[in-house]
């Protein structure tokens, strides 16, 4: 009692003869011995704080993971959209821009160079309806602007406008713009310069009119 015997069993008994002149009988004790008490002991429970710590961690990883998986979305998005946006160079050439008319998608931006003596400025009432117009310094050199809405823009140089230094721009692929109507019928509100602004419009409609073909 009290030791719990593993491997072979005793099956033979060994004589011992003591000085009294008794005769006992010992039984041979196997090579090893487990306490009972050990054998019948069940595994030790994870700790609580363990299992805290795990599910705390598990928790953060997919945070993490979450995380990295947008902005991995908005990073393809943003590269996505510096190869689809274009830029166009629109230059002041003495006194008129060059090129004279502009195509666009939305979202280009259009940049303003050979600025000397020269700026830019947005016609009111000849941009699309809830477009942003622009006005740059004198001789701001590379002014730009990105343009979003779809439709056509009229635009000229303040020094120059009665020498004929107005430009368009045509965003999207409308032919005509959604906002050609507005263009022709706010041309009676040009104080200065109106047969110049009325000459670029002219020509806007004509190069349209080469593009459809």
């Amino acid at each position: 009692p009290g030791f719990l015997f593993i491997g072979p069993k005793v099956s033979h008994f060994a004589d011992c003869r003591f000085r009294s002149g008794i005769k006992v009988r010992r039984a041979i004790q196997p090579a090893f011995m487990v306490s009972p008490i050990a054998c019948c002991e069940s595994p030790k429970p994870v700790r609580k704080d363990r299992q805290d710590d795990e599910s705390v961690i598990s928790t953060e990883f997919n945070k993490m993971k979450r995380i990295s998986q947008v902005i991995l979305f908005m990073a393809g998005a943003l590269v996505n959209s510096w190869v689809s946006a274009e830029e166009h160079i629109v230059k002041g050439i003495v006194t008129q821009w060059r090129p004279l008319v502009t195509f666009a998608q939305p979202g280009d931006t259009v940049k303003f160079m050979n600025m000397i003596g020269h700026d830019t400025e947005a016609l009111e009432g000849m941009i699309p309806e809830g477009a942003e117009g622009w006005k740059s310094k004198l001789g701001e050199e590379g002014f730009s602007i990105t343009v979003e809405k779809e439709g056509a823009y009229i635009y000229k140089c303040t020094p120059h406008i009665s020498t004929g230094m107005v430009g368009a721009i045509i965003v999207g692929d409308a032919n005509p713009p959604a906002n050609m109507a507005q263009i022709d019928e706010n041309l009676a509100n040009i104080k200065i310069a109106r047969n110049m602004v009325n000459r670029a419009i002219k020509k806007m409609k004509k190069a349209l009119e080469n593009k459809a073909k």
